[in-house]
């Protein structure tokens, strides 16, 4: 069996010891962001999310990492995303997976590549456009 790279077997140590959730909030203070609990703002509230979720904010960028809800389906993530633009800051989705790939291409978001290698990340973002017209909802 080939050896893992020291890279990936540091990354598997670090998620086991951890937790994955708990990895990606450190990640997100090591890039200068706070990471937010449920409940931290009117916009994010705990009865529509999980307590694994990481979502993290720097001035105006709120940086959308890794969701659940509590209830699929029933408008969490709608909710959220107008909520954050009804406070004037700018979303941004970073690697969606699952269904929400499809919704922000629907919603009209661009996707753009940042980064190489381990350092990689895919980010969604409205235009201002999107994000002025969803704070008239």
């Amino acid at each position: 069996m080939a050896k893992l790279p020291p890279e990936v077997s540091d990354a598997v140590a670090k998620i086991l010891s951890r937790g994955p959730e708990q990895v990606l909030r450190d990640d997100e203070r090591a890039l200068g962001f706070e990471p937010l609990k449920p409940g931290d703002r009117p916009w994010f509230p705990a009865s529509d999310w999980d307590h694994t979720n990481v979502i993290s904010i720097r001035g105006k960028v709120v940086r959308i990492v890794a969701i659940i809800a509590v209830r699929k389906g029933e408008g969490a993530f709608s909710r959220l995303i107008t909520g954050i633009a009804k406070e004037g800051l700018i979303p941004i989705v970073v690697a969606p997976m699952f269904g929400m790939p499809e919704i922000l291409n629907k919603w009209g978001w661009k996707q753009t590549i940042v980064g190489k290698g381990w350092s990689r990340q895919e980010l969604w973002q409205p235009s201002p456009e999107w994000l002025e017209q969803r704070r008239g909802k």
